[in-house]
C-alpha cells in the first residue's frame, strides 16, 4: 500500500472510530465518550490497524478504554467494514496513549521554571 493510501485510510479509520466512540455504539462499560482516539498507524500491508486511545481523565482510564475497545474489536471491524470499501478489513489493536498526560507535566514543570527564572531578574 503506497504512502498517501495509508494516510487517508488511517484518518477515515481515526474518523470513524471517533464517531463510534462518541455516539455510544460501542456497548463496553470501559469505553466511555471521554476515550478518544490520538493516532492510527497502518501496516504496510494493511492487515493490521494499531490505535492509539487516551481519555482526558486519567492514565487508568485510558487503560480500561483500550483493554474495553480491545474486546469490542471484532465488533468495531463488523461495523466499519462497509465504510471502509478495502477487501481485507485490518484487526484492530488499540494501545493507551499517555502523550498527552506526559505533555501537561512537561508544560507544568516548563511554566515553574520560567516563573522562577521571572522572579530571579526581578529580584536582582
Amino acid at each position: 500500500m503506497n504512502e498517501l493510501r495509508r494516510s487517508k485510510l488511517e484518518s477515515l479509520v481515526m474518523h470513524l472510530l471517533s464517531k463510534l466512540i462518541s455516539m455510544q455504539d460501542i456497548k463496553d462499560y470501559r469505553v466511555g465518550t471521554d476515550v478518544s482516539v490520538t493516532a492510527v498507524k497502518m501496516s504496510n500491508d494493511g492487515a493490521y490497524a494499531d490505535v492509539h486511545v487516551s481519555s482526558f481523565q486519567s492514565a487508568d482510564h485510558s487503560i480500561r478504554g483500550a483493554e474495553g475497545l480491545n474486546c469490542a474489536a471484532g465488533f468495531i471491524r463488523r461495523k466499519l467494514a462497509p465504510k471502509l470499501h478495502l477487501r481485507k478489513i485490518p484487526d484492530f489493536r488499540f494501545h493507551p496513549d499517555h502523550s498527552f498526560r506526559i505533555q501537561m507535566a512537561m508544560e507544568k514543570r516548563l511554566e515553574g521554571l520560567t516563573a522562577g527564572a521571572g522572579d530571579k531578574t526581578e529580584e536582582d
